[in-house]
């Protein structure tokens, strides 16, 4: 019975000490581990840049689309019919006001010009005998009217004498008829072949050229297109009817195009139509703006910026800051918690206008409000946010 009961406490104890071995090895093994996993792990920050909400007065604009009108335009033909004799321009030349571009062959008209003129000759010598000859009755009639008073000479004489001075006279202005019918022959055969010779009205840009000597032209054969260069051009736009009454004559407005440069140009309003299009209900606009070199051509667009409406104060964000997604634009806004620890919290907005790296917000902030603006992508709700600039909260 002894014997049995030790065999037993010395089970129990063999038992006893595999366990407390087995404890003692598995807490070696596995408990510094357990010490790691349960100890407090420090809370991840995300780094962002950071802006406030600004203030600034904004004008609403609408933008429209332009077009460059020359000062001074012409498509330049021929009054009368003829064979191009000469072409005095290249395609894209500058012409100056009044140089020969083209010549038909005027050998008639000259031919014209020039009996005319022989014309002319004849009828002044016509004009000096007939003075001569009203002279001769003249003195022939001062010497028969004292001959017939003294009864030496019939009077029969005197009414001869008086007749042929005034036959003399009348063939005097017979013959200046003919000089002023000369002179007219003159004046119209030199129109005529001045109708020859096709000059540049103004000084201008020359059109493609499809003239060559030789071609015969019928009456009004177009010739070449002429755009006058100037150092200022027209800009034609059209703007709605209900924005007509917030433009006028010395407005400025904003143009934009890459032959501007890359700074958006001011130009001024010179004109409004007295017209509405019944098509498109918009009122055509003419502004003047600068063009030297001639870097804007007729036909050109131009983007232009009109006000649209009156002056308001809004507010804007940098664009970075905008979060957009399918259920509706967002930011981050930067506020701290009660332990003054700065977070980020998801603020739904509505925005407006883009103005360059900006944005208006319509609704959603408020002035003063610190955003997350680079690195916003990273952000979720309630992330604590190791930011360059303090929130308010």
């Amino acid at each position: 019975m002894f014997e049995l009961k030790s065999k037993l406490f010395l089970s129990l104890g063999l038992v006893a000490a595999v366990l407390i071995t087995a404890v003692v090895l598995w807490f070696i093994r596995f408990g510094s581990r357990m010490s790691i996993s349960y100890a407090p792990t420090p809370e991840m920050q995300m780094a962002v840049q950071t802006a406030r909400v600004s203030a600034m007065e904004w004008t609403p604009m609408a933008d429209l689309v332009g077009t460059v009108i020359p000062y001074r335009a012409v498509a330049l033909s021929n009054e009368v019919e003829g064979r191009v004799t000469l072409v005095n321009f290249d395609t894209g030349a500058l012409v100056e006001p009044d140089q020969i571009l083209l010549e038909l062959d005027a050998s008639t008209e000259l031919a014209d010009l020039s009996s005319a003129q022989a014309g002319l000759v004849v009828a002044q010598a016509a004009v000096r005998v007939s003075e001569a000859d009203v002279e001769m009755w003249e003195s022939n009639l001062k010497r028969i009217e004292p001959a017939v008073a003294a009864r030496a000479a019939p009077a029969a004489d005197l009414d001869q004498a008086r007749s042929q001075l005034a036959s003399a006279r009348a063939r005097v202005d017979s013959a200046k008829a003919q000089i002023r019918q000369a002179e007219a022959r003159i004046e119209q055969a030199q129109v005529a072949a001045a109708k020859k010779v096709i000059r540049a009205p103004f000084k201008s840009r020359a059109g493609i050229r499809s003239i060559h000597e030789g071609q015969y032209l019928a009456q009004g054969t177009r010739i070449v297109d002429l755009q006058g260069v100037t150092d200022r051009i027209y800009l034609d736009f059209a703007i709605p009817q209900e924005y007509v009454q917030r433009v006028k004559p010395g407005d400025v407005v904003v143009a934009r195009s890459a032959m501007l440069g890359s700074e958006s140009a001011r130009i001024e309003v010179v004109g409004i139509d007295a017209v509405v299009n019944p098509e498109t209900r918009n009122v055509r606009i003419r502004a003047e703006v600068e063009n030297p070199g001639e870097r804007l051509k007729p036909g050109m667009f131009v983007d232009v910026s009109v006000a649209s409406g009156p002056s308001e104060r809004v507010l804007t964000i940098p664009s970075t800051a905008v979060r957009r997604a399918a259920y509706g634009d967002h930011v981050f806004v930067v506020v701290n918690d009660e332990k003054g620890i700065p977070r980020a919290k998801q603020i739904f907005v509505t925005l407006g206008a883009s103005l360059g790296d900006s944005v208006i917000v319509m609704k959603g902030l408020a002035e003063g409000d610190v955003i997350a603006t680079d690195g916003s992508f990273k952000l979720f709700e309630g992330v604590q946010i190791a930011a360059p600039e303090s929130a308010a909260k």
